[in-house]
């Protein structure tokens, strides 16, 4: 365009789209027995083999996956570099994606791989990097940030429209529902009232002070984020440079059997006082029409039955054993993800040996993260769930073992 300006030194936009098919993954398309090894022989010396037929159902009919994807965008830089800014919104629509979905177990299977439907995606891509200094010297620091926000929404499921449920059927799953964020948290909740109240058995004995469950499985949660954030500070001087790189994840909600088992047997802090009573926070409701009950001026009532530390954590409280959505947290995470420290050797170093250059750095990786709405003294880590990266379950924890930090020396060298 011809502009010549001392603080837009550079400046791209661009405009993509494209449509594109997938394959479904291998395997989906017949039903087969599997073969074990062998199981024992006939007195006549003869090797008898058994089969057993997968609990998953296959599909001949299945379609490749479609996706069709629009971008818009700039590159702008200021001040030769000194403030760069990348920014991008896109929308991304995929159709016929491949999902297993739970039938009936009285058909003889538990799963059928169909094609389900659409699913839409808009989001927002933000990077901004800044040099605040840099000196003659050798020295300079820079800050880059990186902001993500995802909005998805099923527009379609089955040919009916009904709900397709993804999981393995033990506790909670997910549920792909028209009009809703995919992936929505689906349990047997606790009832509420119109403002939120978790609804409560009144009287004593018996389910007095105990929830009242609602009358079906349902969504109680949405495990998408709200937005990510990753900033990343580089300080370089001369042939030495340091970087260190914190994330910030802020909402979505995960299902944790890990903390409902552990509440369950006793074995965090909040259970140390077991021989008190325990008030679940709520207000009185009626189990048949799972509506607040009301006091003589109109106004809701509180619950103050008390219950035992047996009660509130094993049978129908927090623990494993009551409703779904009493483990239910918020995973918003700040997480020192990356620090790393490097050197580069000197080119007058290497004139006598092979080498052409040769850096040297020390990094560390998942050094310390905060999740500040994790019972306290479970030290789960949100960012780990316990299913296949493979499959479609997000926001569930279902055991999922301990994140680890990572220590590392790199050694980089060219001849």
């Amino acid at each position: 365009l011809n502009i010549k300006s001392n603080i837009l030194s550079y400046g791209k936009l661009r405009l993509n789209a494209a449509q594109t098919k997938r394959d479904v993954p291998p395997y989906q398309l017949l039903t087969t027995y599997n073969v074990t090894s062998p199981s024992y022989l006939t007195p006549g010396g003869a090797t008898i083999y058994s089969a057993s037929l997968s609990n998953a159902l296959k599909n001949s009919n299945l379609r490749p996956e479609g996706v069709e994807e629009f971008e818009i965008g700039a590159e702008l830089n200021f001040l030769n570099g000194r403030i760069k800014l990348d920014a991008t919104a896109y929308q991304k629509t995929s159709k016929d994606n491949f999902v297993t979905k739970r039938i009936p177990v009285s058909s003889g299977f538990s799963t059928l791989a169909i094609n389900a439907g659409s699913i839409r995606n808009r989001g927002y891509e933000v990077g901004l990097e800044l040099v605040p200094i840099k000196t003659k010297s050798g020295f300079s620091w820079s800050v880059y940030s990186a902001f993500n926000l995802i909005r998805s929404k099923v527009l379609a499921t089955d040919d009916q429209g009904a709900d397709i449920i993804t999981g393995n059927g033990a506790f909670v799953a997910n549920v792909q529902r028209v009009g809703q964020p995919f992936g929505m948290l689906y349990g047997l909740a606790s009832a509420r009232d119109d403002e939120g109240n978790r609804l409560i058995w009144p009287g004593q004995g018996g389910n007095g002070g105990k929830h009242i469950y609602k009358e079906i499985d349902d969504v109680f949660g949405d495990p998408n984020l709200d937005f990510k954030l990753g900033v990343t500070n580089t300080i370089t001087y001369k042939n030495i440079t340091f970087s260190a790189l914190v994330d910030w994840w802020q909402g979505g909600d995960m299902y944790s059997i890990t903390a409902a088992s552990l509440l369950l047997r006793g074995q965090l802090i909040n259970s140390v006082d077991r021989e008190g009573l325990f008030v679940i926070p709520g207000v009185y409701g009626d189990p048949d029409t799972k509506t607040a009950l009301l006091d003589d001026k109109g106004q809701k009532i509180k619950n103050t039955t008390g219950i035992s530390a047996f009660d509130y954590y094993f049978s129908d409280g927090f623990g494993a054993y009551g409703p779904d959505d009493t483990n239910l947290y918020d995973r918003t995470t700040v997480r020192l993800r990356e620090v790393n420290l490097g050197y580069t050797v000197p080119k007058e170093w290497l004139k006598k040996t092979p080498f052409g250059s040769l850096n040297v750095s020390f990094s560390g990786r998942n050094l310390w993260f905060r999740a500040p709405n994790i019972l306290p003294g479970l030290n789960l880590d949100p960012e780990v769930l316990s299913d296949v990266s493979t499959s479609n379950i997000q926001g569930i924890d279902l055991g999922a073992a301990p994140s680890s930090r990572r220590y590392g020396v790199n050694f980089r060298f060219t001849f």
